[in-house]
């Protein structure tokens, strides 16, 4: 009898720790990364490299930051950031999806803000934060000007 019931268990044991384990390796599988070029977001890759059409550096393709937003299809100068309806004409607004704008300083990368405005640090314009790094380009490798 006694024998009966380690058996029972070392088999519920068993089928337990396989199952599991078929779930969890579902899960580690590593996520697909892509490389794009800068200039040509067309272009993409499994591996890093260079550009076909360029030659620059492909870099790693990012998720894009978006923000949700409502607006009227009748009024799109009409944005909130909650659902309603339109002050307009009374139409429900609907929910749309943007791409998060940053804006950055020339000479200060580290300073970040949402909206267009100067650097506190040296008072230069906000300029739009672009994705990507800079990279060398082949076609002005001899000017001396891009080999960074």
């Amino acid at each position: 009898m006694k024998n009966k019931i380690i058996i029972s268990a070392l088999v519920i044991l068993t089928v337990f720790i396989t199952t599991s384990g078929i779930n969890s390796s579902n899960q580690d599988q590593p996520k697909k990364v892509e490389y794009t070029c800068p200039m040509h977001p067309e272009v993409i890759s499994g591996k890093p490299g260079e550009c076909p059409k360029c030659g620059m550096d492909l870099v790693k393709k990012e998720a894009q930051a978006t923000k949700v937003v409502y607006t009227c299809s009748m009024h799109p100068e009409i944005i909130s950031d909650n659902p309603g309806k339109c002050p307009e004409c009374g139409m429900d607004l609907v929910k749309k999806e943007v791409a998060k704008v940053e804006y950055t300083c020339p000479m200060h990368p580290e300073v970040i803000s949402d909206k267009p405005g100067k650097c506190p640090k040296c008072g230069m314009d906000l300029v739009k934060k672009e994705n990507g790094t800079k990279k060398k380009c082949k076609m002005m490798q001899g000017c001396g000007m891009m080999n960074m």
